[in-house]
């Protein structure tokens, strides 16, 4: 995340291109980590994982990879 927030100002001067890929890059991992909580989730009984994996782990967690991901597309001028 702070390379992709960070490195178009500081690094390569907001190239399209590579502002992109790390974009691109930020949203697989973060879609990784989604995928890690719901191995975890799918680890709990029945109840606990009914209630966390319905509230937490797939509203939560793509409205923040997808949120931050397209803040982060105002930030380095690519919107």
């Amino acid at each position: 995340m702070a390379i992709a927030a960070f490195a178009p100002k500081y690094a390569w001067d907001f190239n399209a291109l590579l502002s992109s890929i790390t974009i691109v890059i930020n949203v697989v991992i973060g879609f990784g980590m989604l995928l890690a909580n719901r191995k975890y989730l799918q680890g709990l009984d029945e109840m606990q994982r009914k209630i966390l994996f319905d509230a937490m782990a797939f509203s939560l967690g793509v409205g923040l990879v997808l949120g931050t991901s397209y803040e982060l597309l105002e930030d380095i001028q690519l919107i």
